[in-house]
């Protein structure tokens, strides 16, 4: 998608260097680590100085209304992101709303954003459509498509684009495996520019604790075809590995009285960084 989404998604990956500033500047403590929902999420890169915080927001029914997201690195330059969630009364996401703005020394240099409409026929989502502006300022129409397995869970992702040929193509189809416990095990995502492009697809393996995720926010977390780390399975990643970007970690976790995390340590095969993430809840 030719959109801020390929950017910005990513950002709640834990070896992501972002924070909040507002909450940077908090001197309140945290929420005491314990009850159902997850509040906030700290992490921080062993002997770095950037660090992310991720807050999450609900409705009065306990869904997910909105994650708000900061990125901030040691030159001062700023990433922040949110993310909001509209629901019907069934708890049905009917609009999708992804914000961006990037600041320097916390002044905005640049700002975007993307709009879905989701549809669905009272049970799952079935398409939606997706606008925006590009980062050169262009206005762009995607939209995608959803299939689901026999259980009802989504395995299937498809955006469609034209290309200058005025040729229909899937300029991005995400696939999904599941393990039996419903947790997300195989990831296959592939890109094209255009009808003609053919790139080799991206795979992605996680395997999984035995205890409860942080976050289990499922297939509302599925909607633009990027998957987040740990939002939307029922269980704990402790392995990630995705060979096309020499790309892989373990994590390992403690865990209160519910059997959810309240801490992590990452670290990354190759390059031996570890990453630590405390979980709040509330």
């Amino acid at each position: 998608m030719k959109s801020l989404l390929i950017m910005l998604l990513g950002t709640l990956l834990l070896f992501s260097c972002s924070k909040e500033s507002s909450l940077e500047r908090d001197t309140d403590e945290p929420p005491v680590p314990e009850g159902g929902l997850l509040a906030k999420m700290v992490s921080k890169e062993d002997g770095g100085t950037d660090s992310t915080v991720a807050t999450f927001f609900y409705d009065s029914e306990k869904r997910l209304s909105k994650i708000n997201n900061l990125v901030i690195d040691v030159s001062d330059l700023n990433v922040e992101t949110e993310y909001r969630y509209y629901r019907n009364s069934a708890g049905l996401v009917e609009r999708y709303v992804e914000f961006g703005r990037f600041l320097d020394k916390g002044n905005p240099v640049l700002e975007d954003s993307v709009v879905g409409i989701i549809h669905n026929n009272g049970t799952q989502y079935t398409y939606s459509v997706f606008r925006g502006f590009d980062l050169g300022g262009d206005p762009f129409s995607d939209s995608a498509v959803y299939a689901y397995n026999n259980n009802g869970q989504l395995t299937d992702y498809k955006l469609y684009d034209v290309d200058t040929d005025d040729i229909e193509f899937v300029s991005h189809h995400t696939t999904y495996a599941r393990d039996a416990k419903g947790n997300i095990s195989i990831i296959t995502m592939e890109f094209k520019d255009d009808s003609q492009t053919n790139d080799p697809p991206q795979v992605i393996s996680l395997q999984y604790d035995d205890k409860v995720s942080a976050m289990n926010f499922g297939t509302d977390m599925l909607l633009t075809g990027f998957f987040m780390p740990g939002l939307c399975s029922p269980s704990n990643e402790v392995r990630y590995e995705d060979p096309s970007e020499d790309d892989a970690f373990t994590i390992v976790y403690e865990y209160n009285n519910l059997n959810k995390p309240v801490k992590a340590v990452q670290t990354h095969l190759l390059s031996g960084k570890k990453a630590t993430v405390n979980y709040y809840y509330r």
